[in-house]
């Protein structure tokens, strides 16, 4: 990893701290609809891995960060930062968590931790309903996202 992108990755999570320093925990999920889904993706959808966040900017945002780690690629940040400088010449942290949890938020789902998770997943004109509870998921903070990206391959 550059010391360009060690920096900018390092400004959106100051940034991220502060956003969840208030306001109720919830967990969050990403997923697809795409036949051609990753893991990470089918793991979303089957409510197996998620997000506790206490700020839905970080939590969305903080999804696209486990997406990247899960694919082992950083090409995801690299992408939104470079898609959100060719819309402004001075980007703010905040501009690129927006857009980094809108491209997570699309197939989210956010539930209250102490609930039980019920999703439907529609496939082949099929129904099928997924639950799931806290204590079943793979749970990702801000801090364990923070240590997987400080930990990440420098050289990918």
């Amino acid at each position: 990893m550059s010391n360009q992108l060690r920096h900018d990755i390092g400004i959106v999570f100051s940034e991220l701290e502060k956003l969840n320093r208030t306001g109720e925990t919830h967990v969050y999920f990403s997923g697809s609809i795409n036949p051609q889904q990753s893991e990470f993706e089918r793991q979303c959808n089957h409510l197996q891995i998620g997000v506790v966040a206490r700020n839905d900017f970080v939590g969305w945002a903080l999804l696209r960060f486990v997406k990247m780690l899960k694919m082992n690629s950083l090409f995801l940040f690299r992408s939104d930062f470079n898609k959100v400088l060719n819309e402004k010449k001075n980007i703010k942290p905040m501009d690129l968590i927006c857009h980094m949890a809108n491209q997570e938020y699309e197939y989210g789902e956010r539930f209250d931790p102490a609930d039980t998770f019920k999703v439907t997943l529609h496939a082949d004109g099929k129904d099928c309903i997924v639950e799931n509870s806290l204590a079943d998921v793979d749970i990702w903070t801000l801090p364990r996202v923070k240590n997987g990206i400080s930990d990440f391959n420098l050289y990918h």
